[in-house]
């Protein structure tokens, strides 16, 4: 029986390409800088994990909005009582822990890595009607060009064994290859013996996330859905959280079905924990289909600071959940500067700041690439008008060099 009450947070980000065998060198400073990204979960009595500094008005802010946060791990801190959790579970996270004398518990690494595959997906869409209609998998890429040669359909997708916010995806828009584009291909196929996942594109009306929690004895726990924004390339950038949200509405009961069902599959599989699944809404014909499971992500997923942010700041009100690159809103180089815009206690309305606007690592004081915004209000329409006043005050416009 696991003791430990209080958990140490650590946001190893480099997960899903971890475990996809990507060279992760290059990468380094957006996985340092992600490891705050966690500060926003947990309690006082908790520890976070950091290989960043944030400015210290950043810490300041969140007390200001009566934010409990973890502290810092520090040398002073006894780590006996701790226990690790991370965003997933991968060889790295677990050496993390046990160099700093961090209790683990978790399932087998080899388990974590079979069923957070999309193989993995795939073959449990193929047993339950799940998944995207006519996608295909393919174990190599000389199967894979003869595919897109002779029977593809276009625009079409390609995937990576391991997902990451729709990195690494390969968007094929029309029949043809050039060197270059092949040669990516082989790549993406290259690193093991999973395959890639083809599948058409299809005419996105919505994304739906759906998380849970599997325990130790198989039992699916905290079961919600919520709708997730990605780019027009499928790249995850945001989520809405909203009571009676309208999009969800005519799908809870297929998704919750799916949540349990997956649920037990992953136990039976030898998993448990924390799960985040992917399903989309589209148009084809003019009505409106849902693809259930189209992605399993065996570790915590991007939600649990919106939810964790909403329980804080705005129980049961709308919130928008979303990042963006720095460099587009430098006018905000302070935590006041949104002036009217910014959040109020009192009415549980505007914009937070849940990431810092500056950090210090190796010595020096740099800027992040991505800013926090967690955006509330009493109602949606509300809560999109702050969002584009948000834009439209503070963004730069193009080629402003501002």
């Amino acid at each position: 029986m696991n003791t430990h009450h209080q958990k140490a947070w650590y946001f190893n980000v480099s997960f899903d390409l971890f475990l996809a065998g990507y060279d992760l060198s290059k990468l380094q400073p957006i996985f340092n800088e992600s490891t705050i990204y966690f500060a926003c979960v947990g309690m006082r009595r908790d520890r976070i994990l950091l290989d960043i500094e944030p400015d210290p008005s950043f810490f300041r802010y969140l007390d200001e909005h009566e934010i409990d946060y973890p502290l810092p791990l520090s040398r002073e801190d006894n780590t006996a009582d701790l226990s690790g959790s991370p965003w997933g579970w991968d060889s790295n996270a677990c050496s993390r822990f046990e160099s700093l004398n961090i209790h683990t518990d978790h399932p087998s690494l080899d388990t974590v890595k079979k069923v957070n595959s999309r193989t993995y997906s795939f073959g449990i869409g193929e047993e339950f009607g799940y998944g995207v209609p006519g996608a295909r998998l393919f174990c190599n890429s000389s199967e894979l060009f003869a595919f897109l040669e002779r029977k593809a359909t276009y625009p079409s997708v390609i995937k990576p064994f391991h997902g990451n916010a729709g990195i690494g995806f390969m968007h094929m828009k029309a029949p043809g290859m050039s060197p270059a584009v092949k040669k990516r291909i082989e790549n993406l196929c290259a690193p093991h013996n999973y395959g890639v996942i083809y599948e058409p594109w299809l005419q996105r009306a919505a994304d739906i996330s759906t998380r849970l929690t599997i325990n130790r004895n198989g039992t699916c726990i905290d079961i919600s859905h919520h709708q997730t924004l990605n780019n027009s390339g499928g790249v995850f950038y945001g989520i809405v959280l909203a009571p009676n949200n309208k999009t969800l509405t005519p799908w809870r009961d297929q998704l919750d079905t799916m949540a349990h069902r997956i649920g037990a599959y992953l136990f039976d599989e030898g998993y448990w924990g924390p799960v985040g699944i992917d399903s989309i809404v589209y148009e084809k014909n003019g009505a409106l289909s849902i693809a259930l499971c189209v992605e399993i992500n065996a570790r915590r997923a991007m939600s649990i600071m919106a939810y964790s942010l909403r329980e804080k700041l705005a129980p049961d009100s709308c919130c928008l959940f979303e990042f963006a690159q720095l460099k587009n809103y430098r006018d905000i180089n302070s935590y006041t500067r949104l002036s009217s815009l910014a959040f109020n206690r009192k009415t549980k309305k505007g914009v937070f700041l849940f990431t810092p606007l500056s950090l210090h690592a190796d010595g020096r004081k740099t800027p992040p690439q991505k800013i926090g915004f967690f955006i509330t209000a009493p109602s949606m329409p509300e809560m999109w008008e702050i969002d584009t006043k948000l834009r439209s005050t503070f963004k730069k416009k193009p080629g402003s060099h501002q």
